[in-house]
């Protein structure tokens, strides 16, 4: 990681990180290279504007990850299980259908899709989610989720 990596853009998809200073309270997932620890990318998202009644001040992202093959999968703290392709923006593909208003940033997560709990499941978190997305079946078109 760069010796500025407080200062890296964030991805709060749409919206670019140089419109956070380092004050502003996000929920951050960063990603790192396996083998020589490099950051690759990083996924970012403004807490909610209910407060601590559903998003904790001061807490990130409390999900545990889950990777099979150029996936990612982890609960965001606004309630939202994500998924993110592994390689970020570094193979050159947004591997969308969300798609990234402007600029593109290699340091920028890639989303592939999410799915808002609280908005189409009705789910109320209590101070944030520390849900481990649990993968039962994997197919092209099909991932079924259980939280535990």
């Amino acid at each position: 990681m760069s010796e500025n990596a407080e200062q890296q853009p964030c991805d709060a998809d749409p919206n670019n990180a140089d419109r956070y200073p380092a004050k502003i309270d996000l929920g951050v997932l960063l990603c790192f290279e396996e083998e020589t620890g490099n950051f690759l990318w990083q996924h970012s998202n403004q807490k909610l504007p209910t407060g601590r009644v559903h998003d904790w001040p001061d807490q990130g992202v409390c999900s545990t990850p889950v990777v099979d093959g150029d996936r990612l999968w982890y609960v965001s703290n606004r309630g939202e299980v994500v998924c993110l392709d592994t390689e970020g923006f570094h193979d050159g593909e947004d591997d969308g259908p969300i798609l990234h208003d402007g600029a593109v940033l290699v340091e920028n997560a890639d989303v592939v899709w999410r799915f808002d709990m609280m908005k189409e499941l009705g789910v109320h978190q209590a101070d944030g989610f520390q849900n481990l997305p649990a993968l039962e079946d994997v197919t092209e078109s099909v991932l079924s989720l259980d939280s535990i």
